[in-house]
């Protein structure tokens, strides 16, 4: 096969007699579309520190680097600011132009410097970059002023081909096809039948189920779990904790699954590695402790700032904390790492544990905010009282030692001691 020379021509040696052989293929067509990001808000921002934010919408990303800017990349949107001296990155696959609708003739988009023979233009408050040549992503080096965007424009060149695909098998259960005519690729699930592609002929993996278990048993609706499953199998299991354990956590390849109704499912698409985690329980007899500070419980659970928490929540794999009342009970926020409860939402705070065991004391140390307690049978509790339950279960309220209606209880750690019942 030749190669087209830079001076336009094919060049061969001749040696004796030759056959040349011409293959012509029907050569892709363009269409120009759009597609626009918006900033009215934050829901399309991706991240934001004082060193860079980035953005992303229908398949733009855009970037703003601090670099020489005096002034720190700030928390705006609607519009978003983008500061004189700092850099501004624009990807898109197949750009030749990008219109940006700014917020007001004074805050225009402008750049000492403008990647892939970038040309800019201004009219009014719309700043718009051409290109000669289509482009996927162009940087905007030191902004020369201060630039607010409400939205960003790009047109861009879309292939229109009738495309002429073959297949090939990845051997994971997907295949990609390529066409020869534009060459684009395009990624798929394959649809198996009797365990052989119907698209590319390529076999159904079968991947390997592994089981990492202690104090439990792992069974189907059929039977044992099987060794072995095919790609796309869905999988269903139970798990059952020996005699004097109780399972805390089922893992699959290390992510953390939840069983409905009893059961969990799955989807085998790669190598099942199925991890049980069990706790032993106490004997009668011996009492166990469980304290944990709401900074604890929300690194454990992923709690985020001004948040409901989950409802219950698990202290350990006997005790729980559940609650009721208004939108704003059971928040955590994260500056004073608590859990606020507040009077005028009626609330309640239920500390219980599971069927074979007693809860013996509850110690809540908290702060509070507008003169608002915990009571326990309408008497107030002071943060860091032994309340002494002997029972399933305890419920907490929250009063007030004013004559206030809005108090808080910022709760800020639990302890509970609790024992097996014979």
């Amino acid at each position: 096969v030749l190669t087209l020379g830079d001076d336009g021509y094919y060049t061969t040696e001749v040696a004796g007699e030759i056959t040349i052989s011409i293959e012509f293929k029907n050569a892709p067509t363009y269409v120009e579309e759009t597609v626009t990001i918006s900033f009215a808000s934050t829901e399309n921002r991706v991240s934001w520190n004082a060193d860079q934010q980035i953005w992303s919408q229908n398949g733009i990303t855009v970037i703003n680097d601090k670099a020489d800017s005096s002034n720190e990349v700030i928390d705006s949107s609607n519009p978003v600011r983008f500061y004189a001296n700092s850099n501004l990155t624009i990807e898109y696959s197949g750009m030749v132009k990008i219109v940006v609708q700014c917020d007001g003739s004074s805050r225009l988009l402008k750049a000492e410097s403008i990647s892939n023979g970038g040309i800019i233009t201004t009219s009014g408050s719309v700043t718009t970059i051409t290109f000669e040549d289509a482009v996927d992503s162009v940087v905007l080096t030191k902004l020369t002023q201060q630039a607010r965007v409400d939205s960003i424009e790009i047109t861009y060149l879309a292939i229109v081909c009738d495309h002429n695909m073959s297949y090939a098998s990845n051997n994971n259960g997907t295949h990609t096809g390529t066409c020869s005519l534009c060459g684009e690729t395009v990624t798929e699930d394959c649809t198996f039948v009797d365990e052989v592609c119907e698209v590319c002929k390529g076999n159904q993996p079968v991947y390997a189920i592994n089981t990492s278990v202690e104090n439990a048993t792992i069974a189907t609706p059929t039977g044992d779990l099987p060794g072995t499953a095919l790609h796309g199998t869905e999988l269903a299991f139970t798990v059952t904790p020996a005699e004097g354990f109780v399972v805390t956590e089922v893992k699959v390849n290390g992510e953390t699954v939840e069983a409905v109704e009893g059961v969990y499912t799955i989807t085998v698409k790669a190598t099942v590695n199925i991890e049980i985690v069990t706790e032993k329980l106490s004997d009668a007899g011996e009492p166990v402790i469980i304290s944990k500070t709401v900074s604890e419980l929300a690194s454990e659970n992923g709690w985020t700032n001004s948040s409901k928490i989950g409802n219950p929540v698990e202290l350990d794999a006997v005790i729980t904390l559940s609650y009721t009342g208004g939108g704003n009970t059971g928040k955590y926020y994260s500056s004073d790492q608590t859990v606020r409860i507040y009077q005028n939402e009626n609330p309640t705070v239920t500390i219980a544990a599971i069927e074979g065991y007693i809860v013996k004391e509850v110690t809540i140390n908290y702060s509070i905010s507008n003169n608002g307690v915990l009571l326990f049978n309408n008497q107030e509790i002071e943060s860091g009282t032994v309340i002494t339950v002997n029972g399933s279960s305890i419920t907490f309220n929250v009063g007030n030692t004013s004559t206030k209606t809005n108090g808080q209880v910022k709760i800020q750690s639990i302890s509970v001691e609790y024992q097996k019942t014979n």
